[in-house]
């Protein structure tokens, strides 16, 4: 699998990842939420454009007043 295709899987993942964090009461919630803010902001290492798609999607699906 090349680069680009699988940081478009992790993408996708990353994704499903707020999908079911944003689902789950709010104790739960908020531990799984603060996991996936820590691997958007190391995000920017990846390249690809990794780190503005997880940015969007992190804005998307969680709101500023968690």
């Amino acid at each position: 699998m090349d680069d680009e295709a699988f940081l478009a899987a992790l993408v996708r993942m990353y994704e499903q990842a707020l999908k079911s964090a944003v689902a789950l009461p709010h104790g739960e919630r908020d531990a799984l939420v603060a996991r996936l803010d820590s691997v958007r902001r190391v995000s920017c290492n990846f390249g690809y454009e990794v780190s503005d798609d997880m940015n969007m999607f992190f804005a998307e699906y969680v709101s500023d007043d968690r």
